[in-house]
């Protein structure tokens, strides 16, 4: 069902993850996109937004959740904010991504278009994440076409460990950052004064947007 946007519409947004994690508990059961109770839909829809904006459906990158549980000033503010945390709790960020593909755990592809269509018939659409700035430190781009990141020298790492480092490969790689924070180090930040990054923006933004939903940037 097509569903019109209005001029000035209100998103809700929703971590995947926990949603569906806190669904399953809820229900007794495994709840994934394309099982989301009917209840939860009519609660989506009575609350007067115009979309649902699902952050976090992407495959998540493996070494980003590996150095989230392992990141000092994280694990930190983990327990603080869950005293009884465990390994489990700990998953990579929704911004680091490994592949523009629907997480299998999540439902896959399949399960998202389901979800899709109901929230359609419920007069709701639904607005994805594509992040064009930087990738995860295992995206195929880092590993085959590293020229297409923003690359350092041996001088920069050196002087700025923080904001650079070395990949599995040797090639030293910018980590992806906006320019009031510093960088985020499960990410490579890529290069769109490059032609190779340019290509790979407009492949997976095509890819990701036809024909799951609308993309945020």
């Amino acid at each position: 069902m097509a569903v019109r946007w209005p001029r000035y519409p209100l998103l809700y947004e929703i971590n995947t993850r926990i949603w569906l994690r806190e669904l399953s508990a809820r229900h007794g059961r495994t709840v994934t996109l394309a099982t989301v109770p009917a209840e939860e839909i009519t609660r989506l829809e009575a609350l007067g937004f115009d979309a649902v904006w699902l952050m976090g459906v992407w495959t998540p990158s493996s070494e980003a959740a590996w150095i989230a549980q392992r990141h000092p000033g994280l694990r930190i503010e983990y327990a603080r904010a869950l005293p009884d945390l465990a390994a489990s709790d700990i998953a990579a960020s929704p911004y680091a991504i490994a592949r523009y593909e629907v997480a299998e755990e999540l439902g896959g592809p399949g399960g998202l278009e389901v979800l899709r269509a109901r929230l359609g018939m419920h007069g709701l659409r639904l607005v994805l994440d594509f992040v064009p700035n930087h990738v995860a430190r295992d995206h195929r781009l880092v590993r085959e076409r590293p020229e297409a990141c923003v690359l350092g020298s041996e001088e920069d790492l050196a002087r700025d460990p923080a904001s650079f480092y070395r990949t599995r490969h040797g090639a030293i790689v910018a980590h992806g950052r906006d320019p009031f924070f510093p960088g985020w180090t499960d990410t490579a930040q890529v290069n769109h004064a490059s032609r190779e990054g340019r290509r790979r923006q407009n492949r997976e933004g095509a890819q990701c947007q036809v024909p799951h939903a609308e993309l945020r940037r």
